[in-house]
């Protein structure tokens, strides 16, 4: 351990500096690789499997114990629970035999977890705004909006402090978005944003782990200028672009339809648009944290926007029914 003397600080810091450029020097003739995430948190495909039954369950019985207002959305939240436990016994018994192709299989089944517990969160936010809407003066969906965006970011936070590696595996994440295509500003931002997860992480104080080392060392042989700010301007736009389309389809159509305050309707649908933007995350990292889903299959474009979909049929459907139009 460096004492805090001049002479031993001024090592300590020829030390770091030593491996940085050790590591830099790596970065420059050894292909770049990235991080294998399932060895790093160490998953294990039957324990996997486990823990989705466990989570479908939870949810399921939630979903079924709870009622709400609209009677169609309650009709599909039901059949959704039930498909929910369906699906999770039919990844269990694919996993379980070895005469099918349990890579495809697996593969096309793990989108149908995400959708339907997505589907049952929303359901699960509108029973719980209807309840309070008897004691705040508000509209149900923006109580339900409050609800799921406050709701999914302090289960983000509650799950860091206690387990403390979500950003640890955001930054790991990050890290190999970039290093899977060739070095350009949006990839090398990748890289600063994972740097920048990892100092916040608790899990930093492991500078010996491989996949630290990866994240702080691998891809910054070189500078790349405003990269950081390309790569958050490209994400932020895209979030903003994927909620003005479906602002144009819901408020509008809501305004036309039911007669709603503008003000509101789009208070509701940004509330609405970013928790499911936000629960799409959450759940993206908890499958492929704990669940038998690689992350690479349950992101992307089609991924993050019928999320927003999802969310938006929800809040048409509830006001246009509860208006008396359908």
């Amino acid at each position: 351990m460096c004492s805090e003397s001049r002479q031993e600080s001024d090592h300590c810091r020829g030390k770091t500096d030593n491996l940085s450029k050790l590591f830099k020097l790596h970065d420059q003739i050894v292909v770049r690789e990235p991080i294998n995430i399932p060895k790093t948190f160490g998953k294990e495909p039957r324990q996997t499997v486990a823990f989705e039954v466990a989570l479908a369950a939870l949810v399921a019985t939630v979903v079924l114990s709870i009622s709400i207002s609209v009677s169609i959305i309650e009709l599909i939240s039901a059949v959704a629970a039930v498909a929910l436990l369906l699906v999770t016994t039919v990844r269990k018994m694919i996993l379980d035999n070895e005469f099918v192709d349990q890579d495809h299989m697996m593969e096309q089944t793990t989108t149908w977890i995400q959708y339907l517990i997505l589907f049952s969160l929303i359901y699960v936010a509108i029973s719980a705004a209807e309840f309070f809407y008897i004691l705040v003066p508000s509209t149900v969906l923006l109580i339900a909006g409050v609800i799921m965006t406050i709701s999914i970011l302090l289960i983000m936070l509650f799950y860091e402090f206690v387990f403390g590696d979500l950003l640890f595996w955001s930054a790991a994440t990050f890290h190999n978005g970039s290093v899977k295509y060739d070095p350009n500003q949006f990839n090398h931002g990748f890289l600063k944003i994972a740097r920048t997860q990892l100092k916040l992480s608790p899990q930093t104080y492991n500078v010996e782990h491989p996949a630290v080392r990866k994240i702080r060392y691998q891809g910054f042989s070189r500078r790349v200028p405003g990269s950081r700010q390309v790569a958050i301007s490209v994400i932020t736009g895209a979030t903003i672009g994927i909620l003005i389309i479906g602002a144009v389809a819901v408020v509008l159509s809501l305004a036309y339809f039911t007669g709603g305050n503008i003000v509101t309707l789009i208070i509701v649908w940004l509330l609405f648009g970013l928790s499911g933007l936000f629960i799409q995350a959450w759940l993206q990292f908890i499958l492929s944290r704990y669940g038998n889903a690689k992350f690479e299959n349950i992101s992307g474009v089609r991924h993050d926007v019928l999320p927003v979909v999802f969310a938006a049929m929800v809040v048409v459907t509830y006001e246009v029914t509860r208006a008396g139009l359908f």
